[in-house]
């Protein structure tokens, strides 16, 4: 079996690549990424936001359920 991360991830650098059409833009990208954990993760875990309240139609009518 080929092992898919390693392959995950080369796409990835692959589509950043071209969006950005620039090497040293990619690796910018790719090393600021975590970054970005750092400020997101500790926000949701403090203000523990409801995902499904924030569809205007419930958690029901997200997954497919009708009222019906």
């Amino acid at each position: 079996m080929v092992p898919l991360f390693p392959i995950m991830i080369a796409i990835t650098l692959l589509i950043i690549i071209l969006q950005v059409r620039s090497m040293a833009a990619m690796v910018m990208v790719f090393l600021t990424a975590p970054l970005g954990l750092i400020g997101v993760v500790p926000t949701l875990l403090l203000f523990q936001p409801a995902f499904w309240h924030q569809y205007p139609g419930g958690a029901d009518r997200a997954v497919g359920h009708s009222d019906a």
